[in-house]
């Protein structure tokens, strides 16, 4: 993901569908109250296995908005790595604690 500019945050957001059928994880998502508008910026992490965590999309802040659930893994595509709905192979992460100095 690259980020934003100084005055546009990076949100990230769960895009339509494309052309095979996937949906994929850009930024340009609208940054505001839990709603219909904002529905496909809203991701959360749960615990995966022992030591991991994944990263899910499948809002549950609105009660009438159709959503789209999975969890986010890898996809290549053209040559490049693309974070991606995966109901069959989420991406684990592992958080560490950062060192200060």
């Amino acid at each position: 993901m690259s980020k934003g500019s100084k005055d546009t945050p990076a949100i990230w957001k769960l895009n339509k569908a494309d052309q095979s059928g996937r949906r994929f994880v850009t930024i340009g998502g609208i940054a505001g109250h839990l709603g219909q508008s904002t529905v496909n910026n809203w991701f959360k992490i749960e615990k995966f296995g022992v030591y991991g965590y994944k990263i899910v999309h499948g809002p549950t802040v609105c009660d009438t908005c159709k959503t789209v659930c999975g969890d986010l893994g890898i996809t290549i595509r053209n040559g490049r790595r693309w974070l991606a709905l995966s109901q069959h192979h989420p991406l684990r992460v592992v958080f560490q604690r950062a060192v200060t100095i």
